[in-house]
């Protein structure tokens, strides 16, 4: 049997290459979750600082905007009067009358105030701070370089806004294209920063729901990077264990060969052996019956190499099965058919085989010819366990995902500690065995997806159980062929 070269990639370098494509998926997960934290945190920095922008421009537009609309009206009151005096504004009810309207509408507004060139507040919605001048530091910051807050200043000092932190809007007065003061109108820091908070947590609800989402599909991510690492682990070291396996079934079964073959051998070189000497001695003095013994020896060297043959056939189904044509069976179908197959051996032998079947179909997938040999193999295991009479039972049973082939028999059963070992190769308790049976069955039911397993009886005799994966159908069950013996 000519040996096949293995031109895998050696276990050990694919262990390698396991790991080393495990690590950098981890590492290129840790940098894709950095990554991503970081651009949500400043995507929530950027957001709240536009939404703080946007907010403040858009209210000191609106306070501007009524700002240039008062100071168009004191410049008409100065033409009116032909006066450049902004004193002169003292003496009308206009700014005052105006302010009353709108500071009652409007709460955001803190102040409003006309101050000449020098400083000095000519107006003011608090009369008590009429004539005071402002310090030359009086506002802590200016937005000259964002153009939709041109002559906006941060302040505080108490002569302007009664020491109320707010935002000065400016405006020229200007008289004959000339300017003679300016118009301070105030929108309140804490006013804003209230309405700021409002639409801030409307952002950040948004940008909470959003940084879970990516905690879930992080978590998700780890949990099946973690489940998949696991499973090449698994994989790995099943893989060791498979190879551990298959070289201790190639030792065995060149150890089964030896030993098989060699009886043969020996007989058929001790046969060739005395043909060898017969020929060297004179016909005369060959008696008949060393004639006859001849003539057995030849038959007896055929049948020899009839039996290596036979091993060799069964070696060969062994190592190299047939193709296997999966269809979906019945497994109560399948069973009663091969029990009427072997009824008249049983019948025989004086074998009563007891059945318990259940109502509903048991479907699996398996080559059909597989599955009859395997139950032959197990059947015909259980009557040489028994040789003559005895009862053979046999289960069907099944739950959610598996059906189950109860063989058990009344024989003397197997030792514990041989338990493990029927369903190796060459393996046999019986003189004439070849010991490849069991294990065709378990490479049979192996490549099926299913499992098999031995055990001893309490009572005597031996049990075998088979387990498929359970193939559900709506179809409905399908009449029993005639049973030979139930139960």
């Amino acid at each position: 049997m000519p040996l096949q070269t293995n031109t895998a990639v050696p276990l050990d370098h694919q262990d390698r290459r396991a790991r080393t494509w495990i690590w950098l998926t981890i590492a290129a997960f840790a940098v894709f979750s950095i990554l991503g934290l970081l651009l949500a945190l400043w995507g929530i920095n950027h957001d709240l600082k536009q939404i703080h922008q946007t907010l403040l421009q858009s209210e000191v537009g609106r306070i501007r905007s009524h700002a240039t609309r008062t100071v168009a009206n004191i410049q008409e009151e100065l033409l009116k009067n032909m006066s450049q005096d902004l004193n002169l504004l003292d003496q009308t009810d206009y700014p005052r009358r105006n302010w009353e309207r709108t500071f009652r509408a409007d709460n955001s507004r803190p102040f409003a105030a006309v101050v000449d060139l020098n400083n000095r507040i000519v107006l003011h919605y608090n009369r008590e701070l009429e004539g005071k001048l402002l310090p030359e530091d009086w506002y802590l910051e200016a937005f000259s370089k964002d153009p939709a807050l041109a002559q906006v200043y941060l302040t505080e000092t108490p002569n302007l806004t009664n020491g109320v932190l707010a935002y000065d809007i400016q405006v020229e007065i200007l008289l004959d294209d000339k300017p003679i003061g300016y118009y301070h109108s105030g929108l309140n820091a804490a006013w804003i920063e209230e309405l700021f908070n409002e639409k801030k947590q409307a952002a950040l609800s948004f940008w909470i729901w959003l940084l879970l989402a990516m905690l879930t599909f992080e978590i998700a991510a780890a949990a099946a990077l973690y489940y998949t690492s696991r499973r090449v682990a698994i994989l790995r070291e099943a893989s060791k264990v498979a190879r551990s396996r298959r070289y201790a079934e190639i030792g065995q079964l060149m150890a089964g060969i030896v030993h098989e073959i060699r009886n043969p051998l020996n007989a058929m070189r001790l046969n060739l052996h005395v043909l060898q000497r017969s020929e060297q001695m004179p016909r005369e003095s060959l008696a008949g019956d060393l004639a006859l013994d001849r003539e057995g020896m030849i038959q007896e060297t055929q049948a020899q190499i009839d039996c290596v043959e036979g091993l060799l056939r069964i070696l060969q189904t062994y190592t190299r099965p047939d193709v296997a044509r999966p269809e979906l069976l019945d497994m109560r179908q399948e069973v009663q058919a091969t029990l009427n197959f072997v009824r008249p051996l049983l019948e025989h032998r004086d074998m009563l085989v007891v059945s318990r079947m259940p109502e509903q179909s048991l479907c699996i997938l398996m080559d059909r010819d597989r599955f009859r040999q395997m139950l032959l193999n197990l059947l015909n295991n259980a009557c040489d366990a028994m040789q003559a009479g005895g009862t053979i039972e046999i289960t069907l049973r099944a739950d959610q995902q598996w059906a189950a082939l109860i063989i058990s028999d009344q024989g003397e059963g197997i030792p514990p500690a041989q338990l493990e070992r029927v369903f190796e190769p060459f393996y046999s308790t019986k003189n004439t065995g070849t010991g490849l049976g069991l294990a065709i069955v378990r490479r049979h039911i192996e490549d099926a997806g299913g499992d098999v397993r031995c055990a001893s009886r309490p009572g005597g005799g031996a049990e075998f159980t088979v387990r498929f994966p359970l193939q559900l159908t709506k179809a409905a069950p399908a009449p029993l062929p005639q049973q030979s013996t139930s139960e």
